[in-house]
């Protein structure tokens, strides 16, 4: 792996990279959507239901298309809490396989456990501007330290399997959170 200003973003099939972790507060990340990539979403179940710690939370940006497969894929190994729902401010896209403008994005949040979450929640994050200077999938900064917010508290660990250009990682650290990723595309 390698350390960029501090962040631990791990080279290479998450799996591998990251087996060495154990009791994970909180997995925030957001697989690729495509149908070719549903697989990935049973490994994170399968890993998530190792790595983390009892309740923690595994919480995954999912796209609409394949909702109901993403949700059975880490129900497999996980217990489905809720899905939040990251508001995209002033943006839209076109779902061409539906004809659909898509204003906003599903957050399934799975827990090690625990159906009821250990705190109180507001199930809308804001994603307050379009940032894809680092990699075409990249999320928001503000969209992120929402659920870093929700889901730790500082000191604690986040793991982003599937890191990109590590913007979970990245806000993570800044609110004082240890956070480690993986990313398996060179950069």
């Amino acid at each position: 792996g390698q350390k960029i200003a501090d962040i631990d973003l791990r080279r290479g099939d998450f799996k591998k990279v990251l087996s060495d972790l154990k009791d994970i507060d909180v997995i925030i990340t957001d697989p690729p959507y495509p149908k070719e990539y549903l697989e990935c979403f049973s490994e994170l179940g399968v890993y998530a239901k190792k790595h983390l710690k009892e309740d923690g939370f595994c919480v995954v940006y999912s796209g609409q298309y394949h909702l109901p497969e993403v949700i059975r894929r880490l129900s497999e190994h996980l217990t489905y809490v809720w899905t939040f729902c990251l508001s995209h401010v002033g943006q839209t896209q076109i779902v061409n396989g539906v004809n659909i403008m898509c204003g906003w994005k599903p957050i399934l949040v799975f827990s090690n456990g625990r159906k009821r979450m250990r705190f109180s929640a507001y199930d809308v994050v804001t994603s307050e501007a379009r940032e894809k200077f680092g990699h075409q999938w990249q999320q928001s900064e503000s969209g992120v330290a929402e659920l870093v917010e929700v889901f730790t508290k500082p000191k604690e660990l986040v793991v982003d399997p599937f890191s990109g250009s590590g913007t979970t990682l990245k806000v993570a650290m800044e609110m004082g959170r240890r956070a480690i990723g993986a990313e398996i595309e060179p950069l």
